[in-house]
């Protein structure tokens, strides 16, 4: 019997970087075509960035699983502007940081080696950034003043995406619980942090939390099947065809920081 596959989400290619002479001040550039398309910031909100610096380059070069999302927020602070850090939303984040790259090289491609998931054989794939699917709020019926009311009690919530100020706030309390014998599902706190109201009323993202926790399991899946249908941001992964003639199948690549992504190799060309 044939598995049925996963509904593919509705996608838009990566927005081209703009290359300017005249700018809006310094070396700054407007950034279009986040993943929100400026629909939750308010009116006439505009982003914009800048080449990177060889010490933000090399920061996020060295990157590793401790430090990530405090390095990439303070990258973006700095060359950035138009919004405050703590205001941006999550989806945007990512889209951002790419934008910032491809910004600051002339080549912006990297290459990448991969095994194909078919056939084993090596393959070496040449990533650019109009490769990569942004999947766009302009694409989901979505309405941030909409109250949800549950399957099997008569509670209603009301969702938003996630800030870098309530990313930040999951940070501190997975922090401050690390010592605890009672460990916090990050999964579970990725989702109470999109909850705004639970009746109308703002509640603490711990209370949210343990909420989720001691809803029916029905009402649990309820609310996460909706979180997943306003997934939006930068795709995490990329289709590449096998290079091998005798394959050629399709393969699904991650996308992830590398350090040559941010610092790639050059080779040395001898003088003629």
């Amino acid at each position: 019997m044939s598995v049925p596959r996963k509904r593919q989400p509705i996608v838009k290619e990566f927005v081209e970087p703009i290359k300017e002479t005249i700018t809006t001040k310094s070396n700054m550039f407007p950034i279009e075509g986040i993943p929100t398309d400026y629909k939750l910031y308010p009116e006439n909100t505009q982003i914009f960035g800048r080449p990177l610096t060889v010490k933000e380059v090399k920061l996020l070069a060295g990157m590793n699983e401790t430090n990530f999302t405090f390095i990439i927020n303070e990258i973006l602070q700095n060359a950035t502007s138009g919004i405050e850090i703590d205001e941006l939303y999550v989806a945007d984040k990512l889209y951002i940081l790419f934008w910032l790259r491809a910004n600051t090289y002339k080549n912006e491609g990297y290459s990448t080696e991969f095994v194909c998931s078919h056939c084993g054989a090596k393959n070496s794939y040449l990533f650019t950034m109009d490769k990569l699917k942004i999947i766009s709020l302009s694409e989901k019926e979505f309405d941030p003043d909409q109250e949800i009311e549950l399957l099997n009690v008569s509670d209603k919530i009301k969702i938003n995406f996630p800030k870098v100020k309530d990313e930040n706030q999951v940070t501190q309390m997975l922090k401050a619980n690390k010592n605890s014998s009672i460990k916090l599902d990050e999964d579970i706190l990725s989702m109470a942090v999109m909850i705004k109201t639970i009746n109308g009323e703002e509640m603490s993202l711990r209370y949210v939390y343990e909420y989720l926790n001691n809803l029916s399991v029905e009402d649990f899946a309820f609310i996460k099947s909706h979180l997943e249908d306003l997934d939006i941001g930068v795709s995490s992964d990329i289709p590449v065809f096998c290079s091998n003639t005798s394959c050629q199948e399709e393969n699904l690549i991650e996308v992830r920081f590398h350090s040559e992504f941010f610092l790639p190799k050059y080779q040395h060309r001898a003088n003629s």
